[in-house]
């Protein structure tokens, strides 16, 4: 109400300057229409923006903390006057953290290194070019996929009976380090947000993993239901594929962590790698196949051509690592046999299907 009353006061004045002298100085006019647009401008900011802005869940309610979670760039358009107030010495005009970026996990870059409040972005739903390729793989790869309802971060009630097929850019401040504590009626523990692993339990801290606490902890409030599953995670398994790729420079002595860029793509200066952690909780498989340049996750593909080194099928686009012969155990991904040609086990052949006499004189045999 408000802006509709100051509105009107403001087309008043412009009426009476009209009068007064619009025909012989229109330069005057115009300057007093900027003015007006600078007013309106300032008076549809207060209205948008919150005297106050909660950075921890405890200290505000649960509808408040969730309704300041807004589309991407919402704050830095309408809000960037607020910063100063809101935060004071914590806001350090740190770039946002953007949804689909792949951030270097170590080194000078990560948060380690920037204590402070950060603008977090991440997205909810599912990317169409992702479903895509999981409906041609495993879908088991994917959490909720037949739920029957999903998380909307903009809908009343924060759900919606439609599957979110496109994803959804949101954002909020957070900041580095916090203690979120669990969500309430939850066990979960979001404590040191931004730090890579469990609560305080980790190694390290980087963008990325402050995108994924975010997301899994605004999609567990909004949703009443806690949010599991890491890189199986419907809306925020992209954010946990990030934390856990990240791409490389080679240099000399140790390489160099850089965000992943497609504009290094067949560069050999540059790779990405997995972590070990993945492996070891048994989510190679859905970490890998959120990547992909055209599937919008701003990661490279964690799959090698023929020749790289691998250390299980999920390190090959042929789905085949192997050692080059019985003296060579430095196993290196290659291709799938055709039929007819020797092997040793089911994934050697593009059919899946090696088979032989008591092990013996195996070879690759249409199923």
């Amino acid at each position: 109400m408000k802006l509709s009353l100051d509105f009107r006061r403001l087309i008043l004045l412009l009426s009476l300057c009209g009068k007064q002298s619009m025909g012989a100085d229109l330069s005057r006019f115009q300057d007093i229409l900027e003015e007006i647009d600078e007013t309106l401008n300032e008076l549809e900011e207060d209205v948008n923006c919150p005297d106050d802005f909660h950075l921890n869940p405890k200290s505000t309610n649960r509808t408040t903390f969730l309704k300041q979670f807004k589309r991407c760039g919402y704050y830095q358009e309408k809000c960037k006057h607020k910063f100063a107030a809101w935060f004071g010495d914590k806001w350090k005009e740190y770039p946002p953290m953007e949804a689909n970026v792949d951030y270097p996990g170590t080194g000078q870059k990560d948060l380690d290194h920037h204590h402070g409040v950060h603008i977090v972005q991440f997205d909810t739903g599912l990317d169409e070019v992702t479903y895509e390729a999981y409906k041609k793989g495993d879908m088991s790869l994917i959490n909720d996929i037949n739920r029957g309802t999903w998380l909307d971060p903009f809908a009343n009630g924060f759900t919606t009976d439609k599957l979110p097929l496109g994803e959804t850019c949101v954002e909020t401040f957070a900041e580095f380090p916090d203690d979120w504590g669990p969500v309430p009626g939850q066990d979960n523990n979001y404590d040191c947000m931004g730090g890579c692993g469990g609560g305080c339990i980790g190694v390290g801290a980087g963008n990325d993993c402050m995108k994924h606490d975010v997301c899994s902890y605004f999609k567990s409030y909004a949703l009443e239901i806690k949010a599991k599953g890491q890189c199986l995670d419907i809306d925020c398994g992209d954010e946990a594929a990030q934390a856990n790729i990240n791409c490389y420079k080679k240099q000399a002595g140790k390489d160099e962590a850089v965000t992943c860029s497609e504009d290094n793509e067949g560069n050999p200066n540059f790779y990405s790698s997995i972590s070990p952690l993945v492996r070891a909780g048994s989510q190679k498989r859905e970490c890998t196949l959120r990547t992909k340049w055209e599937r919008n996750q701003g990661m490279p593909w964690a799959r090698g051509p023929d020749g790289s080194s691998c250390t299980s099928p999920d390190d090959c686009v042929s789905r085949r690592c192997d050692n080059p012969s019985y003296f060579n155990f430095n196993a290196i991904c290659q291709a799938r046999l055709a039929n007819g040609k020797e092997c040793n086990e089911h994934g050697d052949c593009k059919s899946q299907n090696c088979v032989g006499w008591m092990g013996l004189n195996r070879k690759c045999k249409p199923k």
